[in-house]
């Protein structure tokens, strides 16, 4: 068995910090406007643009890490 080596030592979080956005920040940071409030089309296929749009997800799970 291969041994493990590490560059950097882990080290222990000592805080972390949580806020909420504010309009401006929210307004700033959106990506793609919520038109529709209708769930699904008629195809049973999320509404393009409304609150299920496959794109939301894809663009939040792109930010992950950033």
């Amino acid at each position: 068995m291969k041994e493990q080596i590490l560059e950097q030592a882990p080290r222990r979080i000592k805080h972390i910090q949580f806020s909420v956005l504010s309009p401006q920040e929210i307004v700033k940071n959106a990506q793609l406007a919520i038109t529709h409030r209708d769930l699904f089309n008629d195809n049973r296929k999320p509404m393009e643009n409304g609150v299920l749009d496959t794109r939301l997800v894809k663009m939040f799970i792109g930010n992950i890490g950033s």
